[in-house]
């Protein structure tokens, strides 16, 4: 009957947590903490079993996160992880609350209270894992090989290069491979997670380098022959570009102390198979 209580104490508490998240989420994430004195509390009081207990302390933190990340308006990746790291914070102080309480108060041994209090811990990071972006669609990175693109369908075809050579000096740069794939859109503006194919493609090029890539200073710009804005060469570039454009083409500089006295040093053009697609 005590057990019941708590837990109806709990639920009443969460559903007001939830109501607060929805028009002010810092009072919310706040009062979380207070919720977790109140359940460590009770628990003690009641003699509560310690895993349900901890069940109760991290039921508030989750469901919270949830309701601010859903029902916020202006929620970007900036602010989703500003609430993240609010969670990771509540997660600490809610488990140092929870566990000060029940080892001082709780009639179970504290080696099985601090054991329980990896439940909390565990169901914290298979929550942050899924939800840290709920609310928001995100580009996925394009994949790290040709056989995974393949395995996930969404594998085009190879791309044809006017060359595979990039040389300037000793330094020298090898196109090995490259294939282009669609982009895939993460969807989590609800609970669960959309992955749909959206119009853009992603390029891949796969390079090799007879030195470290950060020791080159070579640099590359798709579809754009001026060296600002350029980005450092690495073993893989990755761009997307609209089905509709013209052949991407790759201009290769070799970056100076002086932008101005930069070399152009190739342009690659690459062929898509957008004829098979």
């Amino acid at each position: 009957m005590n057990t019941l209580k708590v837990i109806l104490i709990t639920t009443v508490l969460i559903i007001a947590d939830a109501i607060l998240g929805h028009y002010l989420s810092i009072a919310a994430l706040i009062f979380t903490f207070v919720i977790a004195g109140i359940i460590a509390y009770l628990s003690a009081k009641f003699n509560t079993p310690v895993w349900l207990c901890m069940l109760l302390v991290i039921a508030p933190i989750l469901v919270t996160d949830i309701t601010i990340k859903l029902t916020n308006n202006g929620n970007d990746f900036e602010a989703a992880g500003l609430t993240n790291l609010f969670f990771i914070f509540n997660v600490v102080v809610s488990t140092i609350i929870i566990l000060s309480v029940l080892i001082k108060y709780h009639k179970q041994k504290t080696i099985y209270i601090i054991s329980s209090s990896l439940i909390m811990l565990a169901i914290a990071y298979a929550h942050l894992s899924y939800f840290d972006f709920l609310g928001l669609t995100e580009n996925t990175n394009a994949s790290a090989t040709k056989a995974i693109s393949i395995k996930n369908n969404i594998f085009i075809g190879d791309l044809i290069f006017s060359d595979k050579q990039i040389i300037y000096k000793s330094d020298t740069l090898k196109i090995i491979d490259g294939w282009c794939e669609k982009q895939v859109i993460v969807d989590h503006t609800h609970l669960i997670k959309k992955y749909n194919i959206d119009s853009s493609i992603n390029y891949v090029v796969h390079l090799k380098s007879n030195k470290k890539f950060k020791d080159l200073q070579i640099y590359y710009k798709v579809n754009d022959g001026d060296i600002n804005g350029s980005n450092p060469a690495d073993s893989f570039l990755t761009f997307s570009d609209v089905r509709s454009a013209p052949q991407p083409l790759i201009t290769f500089f070799k970056l100076n102390h002086i932008i101005k006295n930069s070399t152009t040093i190739k342009q690659i053009s690459i062929v898509p198979p957008f004829k098979n697609y």
